[in-house]
């Protein structure tokens, strides 16, 4: 459980996002190739990452390791969101 809420619950949420964000995502102009593709994939795979640490943890399993994943790739998102040109 965390803050109540049971962890099955919150991984289905956030693999909820995860499909949010797999169909909504940010269109940069400048933005080719490899960094196309972490803007266009690297957030919904955050949230499906953490989705995975949730259901993890509720079996007993390393959660903590998925949860560093996710926040690598968050990281790596994040720094591709930044330096990308924004569409006009």
């Amino acid at each position: 459980m965390l803050l109540g809420v049971p962890l099955w619950a919150i991984g289905a949420a956030c693999w909820a996002l995860a499909v949010v964000w797999a169909l909504v995502w940010p269109r940069r102009a400048g933005a080719r190739g490899g960094r196309l593709a972490i803007l266009r994939w690297a957030h919904a795979l955050v949230w499906a990452l953490l989705g995975a640490a949730a259901f993890v943890g509720a079996a007993g399993g390393p959660a903590q390791l998925v949860a560093l994943a996710a926040l690598a790739v968050y990281l790596v998102f994040v720094a591709a969101l930044l330096t990308t040109p924004r569409a006009p």
